[in-house]
Formats: C-alpha cells, sequence, structure tokens
C-alpha cells in the first residue's frame, strides 16, 4: 500500500516504465481495445493467425497512448471536459507523469517527488504539478504523440487494407479506403488524441461489423475458439 510508505526515501523506486508499461497492457489495452475488435474478428469468421498478430500489435500501442494521454488529462485536463476530477496524485498511482518525470529528474527534484507525491494538501498537489511543468512532461507528451501518429499510421493503413474482400463487396471497400483516408487527413482528430483514439478502434469495428451485415452470416457460435 503506496500509502504506507507515502514521503520514505525509496518509495517511488518502484515506479517505472517497465511497471507502467505491464499495468497499462492489462489494465487498459487488452479489455478495452484488443478483445472487443478481436471478438469482432472471430463473429465475422476471420481464422488468418497473421491478422490477429497485427490487430493485437496495433491495438495495444493505441491502448498504451489511450492511458498516456488520459493520466496526462487526470492531471492537467479541465473536469468539466472529461467529466471527472484526477486524482492520481492524490492516489499515489503509477501514471505516465510520474515515472516519466522520475526518468529525468534531478537526485533533489527526486526528493520532492518523493516528499510531496501521494498527498492529498493542495499545497503538495500544486507543488507536484510545478513540478511536472518544469520538466516539460507536457511537450515530452507531444514528441511522443507525433511519433506515435507517425508509427501508427501506416501500420494500420496496411492492415485495414489488408482485410479480406470479396467482389460483392465493392461498397465495403469504399467504405474501407473512405474510413482510412478520413483517419489520415483529418488533422483536428490528430490534434485531440482522445478522439484519435476512439476513432482508429472505431474503424476495425465498422469494418469487421459492416462486412456481416452486408453477408449476413454472423455466427457466434465459435467464440470459445478465440485467439
Amino acid at each position: 500500500n503506496f500509502t504506507k510508505v507515502r514521503g520514505q526515501a525509496g518509495s517511488l523506486e518502484p515506479f517505472n516504465m517497465g511497471r507502467y508499461t505491464a499495468i497499462v497492457k492489462y489494465k487498459t489495452s487488452f479489455y478495452s481495445f484488443y478483445l472487443p475488435v478481436v471478438f469482432a474478428m472471430n463473429m465475422a469468421g476471420y481464422s488468418d493467425k497473421r491478422m490477429y498478430r497485427q490487430a493485437r500489435e496495433i491495438l495495444l500501442e493505441i491502448g498504451h497512448y489511450f492511458q498516456v494521454t488520459d493520466d496526462y488529462l487526470d492531471c492537467f485536463g479541465d473536469p468539466e471536459v472529461i467529466g471527472k476530477i484526477g486524482t492520481d496524485i492524490q492516489d499515489g498511482k503509477c501514471s505516465w507523469l510520474i515515472v516519466k518525470a522520475l526518468e529525468i529528474a534531478s537526485e533533489e527534484e527526486k526528493k520532492i517527488l518523493t516528499q510531496h507525491y501521494g498527498s492529498h494538501d493542495e499545497v503538495d498537489i500544486s507543488i507536484i504539478k510545478q513540478l511536472y511543468q518544469k520538466l516539460q512532461i507536457q511537450q515530452r507528451l507531444d514528441i511522443m504523440k507525433a511519433i506515435f501518429i507517425k508509427v501508427l499510421c501506416p501500420k494500420l493503413t496496411a492492415s485495414v487494407m489488408n482485410f479480406p474482400r470479396k467482389s460483392s463487396q465493392r461498397s465495403l471497400k469504399g467504405l474501407q479506403a473512405k474510413h482510412v483516408n478520413d483517419l489520415l487527413s483529418a488533422q483536428s482528430l490528430i490534434v485531440n488524441s482522445i478522439d484519435i483514439m476512439y476513432t482508429t478502434k472505431s474503424i476495425f469495428l465498422i469494418i469487421l461489423i459492416s462486412q456481416q451485415v452486408y453477408l449476413k452470416t454472423i455466427d457466434i457460435s465459435n467464440l470459445e475458439n478465440l485467439p
């Protein structure tokens, strides 16, 4: 329990990127992004393991970035916009912000983080946020976002275009191309990281389920064989 060791020397040592990545993988990426899509793929009758590997790689990356963005908004987002009051600092969460701050902070700054992180006192919370700003956490997130989009979009385009099509599904082919092009050209979505997460996820679901709407062959009997 972090509250029992808060403020003590070494209390933040377990907060590293390896641990954070593992938490996000199983807390967010699998159940929020990967599983909904592979359920849809399975229901649609896809059996090519290569497609499942591609989906897993892409969706776990999306889930990771989504959680990083959510962590940032928990700290600096407008509660009226995001619909919640963030408490990651108060709760002593292993968030991306504290992990990244610990990676780049000086020894003196690490002492400040250790002393004040996990407190519900408004002064302590303010000190942590000011240190985040001093360490340019937002700018580092912006760099991560740019790299993420640059790497993800080609993977997403290739994966979507590789989905099997039948000659009777010409309209679906147009649907696929339209949504991929919309994703790549919509700068407003790229700027708004939350929107691009849900849009990317929706593309997979729209394509997979729409194919079965055209074919009218949805079969849920093989869910037990989910890869």
